[in-house]
């Protein structure tokens, strides 16, 4: 038997009985809908939570704080280049805060005249501060680029809103500063007192004891986007190479060596992937020290999200399920109804194989039917959800922090195809044993009951 002939026949049969097609149909749209609308909004709960994680920090990034080194192992260099080989670890950094009064910043800018700073000064490693996913607004990130005179010259990588810290010394606190403001675009408003990439600036460091200060002339090679996330500092700091800077301050008599005994108080470790997250943190706190990242509440959010998706992957299954005995009872009645018809079929030569195609082919019509019917109803009910069901969906599934965020249903391109395949898959699938059981009557016994 040709595929048309096949194709034929199963066009009259599903014609001739349109009602109980059309209700098979129904039933399969109604599972293939229901599969596709209940994964749409998982995949949207995935990427609502996602980036609502991303927006709070990176979820490869893990702070390791030591404030309290009575109770804990002093972080040392040594310790980083321990924690630099654990395998998953990219980058291992000090965010060391120079705390001293000892350096303050002077910068000639408006009208010729003297502004000071008393700056937040952070020490960070120049190799990882590149990695780190800072975002530069000026310039560039790093402490390379610019001529160095060694002992006169310091290069600086500056927060957003460091060059506002500058105060005019002549007036009082309360406008002794210029405020950063933004416009729509995210340009400032005012400019500040003093322009750090074009003013001269330099950095006096008291010596010791003594009343005399070194001085250092700043050559900033950038500003940096405020990323809190990462660092106060990158919003109204100032980032120096940690090393170079150190041993400055060694000679100025600032850094002493009980300061380098205490070692650092906060690293930042990223991890090549988030596979680590979980061997990384637990070196760490086995070592004792204090940890913050993401993490612990991803986790949470995954368990609580994973319990949801199976709910809703619960409810498409069932959908499905019904739809396959659907469509078997429809193919079961359908044999019945075609006995003669078989048998006719088998005397007139028909391999067994060829019926058995006619009726998989008749289910699969049914699946392919019910499925583009259901994919088209399913991006209807995809719109309508984004639309208007945000905080209903939130509230049905506790979710509506988060999922408010975006949209409540996504259905990628992948998914429809697959919604389709399942359906067809289904239909054949239900189809098989009724079609088995058409292909045992023997050529008598349905000319013969026909």
């Amino acid at each position: 038997m040709r595929f048309t002939d096949m194709m034929r026949i199963c066009y009259s049969d599903l014609t001739n009985k349109k009602a109980r097609t059309l209700l098979t149909v129904l039933g399969v749209l109604v599972g293939t809908c229901a599969i596709i609308v209940m994964i749409s909004i998982g995949i949207a709960m995935e990427k609502s939570q996602t980036e609502m994680l991303a927006s709070m920090g990176n979820l490869k990034q893990i702070k390791v704080h030591n404030y309290n080194s009575g109770r804990q192992k002093a972080i040392t260099d040594q310790k980083l280049k321990e924690w630099a080989k654990l395998e998953g670890v990219d980058v291992v950094t000090p965010l060391y805060s120079f705390r001293t009064s000892e350096i303050s910043i002077e910068g000639r800018g408006q009208k010729r005249r003297t502004y000071q700073m008393m700056p937040d000064i952070i020490g960070i490693d120049p190799e990882a501060f590149q990695k780190i996913g800072l975002t530069p607004v000026e310039g560039q990130i790093g402490f390379r680029g610019l001529p160095q005179e060694k002992g006169k010259r310091l290069k600086v990588v500056i927060g957003e809103e460091a060059a506002y810290q500058f105060m005019d010394p002549k007036k009082s606190w309360r406008d002794n500063r210029i405020e950063y403001e933004t416009d729509g675009d995210g340009n400032p408003v005012k400019e500040p007192f003093v322009n750090m990439f074009e003013d001269h600036v330099i950095m006096k460091i008291k010596k010791g004891q003594s009343d005399k200060n070194m001085i250092l002339e700043l050559n900033t090679n950038g500003r940096i986007r405020s990323d809190y996330n990462i660092h106060y500092a990158t919003g109204y700091g100032i980032f120096v190479d940690l090393y170079e800077f150190r041993e400055i301050l060694k000679k100025a008599g600032v850094y002493k060596k009980e300061d380098e005994q205490k070692g650092y108080e906060e690293i930042l470790i990223l991890l090549s992937d988030l596979k680590y997250a979980d061997r990384v943190e637990k070196t760490l706190k086995d070592e004792g020290y204090e940890i913050s990242s993401l993490t612990d509440m991803r986790k949470q959010m995954e368990e609580g999200r994973n319990k949801q998706l199976q709910m809703l992957y619960s409810m498409g299954a069932l959908a499905l399920f019904v739809a396959t005995i659907s469509i078997m009872n429809t193919m079961i009645m359908s044999i019945s109804e075609r006995t003669k018809e078989i048998g006719v079929m088998k005397v007139l030569g028909c391999r067994v194989s060829d019926i058995r195609k006619l009726f998989l082919i008749e289910a699969g019509t049914i699946g392919l039917l019910g499925g583009l019917t259901g994919v088209a109803l399913s991006y209807g009910i995809s719109f309508l959800l984004n639309r208007f069901g945000s905080s209903t969906i939130g509230q049905a599934f506790d979710s509506a922090d988060y999922i408010q965020q975006g949209a409540v249903s996504i259905i990628p391109f992948h998914l429809a195809v697959f919604g389709l395949v399942v359906a067809v898959a289904v239909g054949v699938l239900a189809g098989f044993l009724p079609a088995n059981r058409a292909v045992k009557i023997s050529a008598r016994e349905a000319m013969v009951n026909g």
